[in-house]
């Protein structure tokens, strides 16, 4: 192989990785529709997800929650009022999109909850 196509094939490697990455990212932005839920009830919340790169926010109707989108693991932060407790405290959510869905865990105060989500 002469170095100029060496040096083709490396760049297009490159472009590849870079395409992939690209693609997954805008595979996880739009609105989704995310089911959190505990043992004793489901709370189901519109969540719209925005990434650049590899930083992603989300929205769930006024609260923002920043953080991270890579390799498929969602991860995002932020403090969230809930009306069924009556005040804000900080929520986590941890998950992995596989075969179009998000599954993972959250937290909120002391709350644990699992979600699933669908995109809109």
């Amino acid at each position: 192989m002469t170095k100029s196509n060496l040096v083709r094939f490396a760049l297009l490697g490159v472009f590849a990785i870079l395409l992939a990455q690209t693609s997954l990212a805008g595979e996880i932005d739009g609105t989704w529709h995310f089911i959190f839920s505990t043992y004793e009830a489901e709370y189901p919340r519109e969540v719209v997800i925005t990434t650049k790169g590899d930083q992603a926010v989300a929205k769930i109707g006024e609260d923002t929650f920043k953080g991270a989108f890579k390799d498929n693991k969602l991860e995002l932060v932020g403090d969230m009022y809930a009306d069924e407790a009556g005040y804000t405290a900080e929520f986590k959510i941890k998950g992995e999109l596989a075969e179009g869905k998000l599954k993972g865990t959250a937290t909120w105060d002391t709350y644990d909850l699992t979600f699933t989500a669908t995109k809109k």
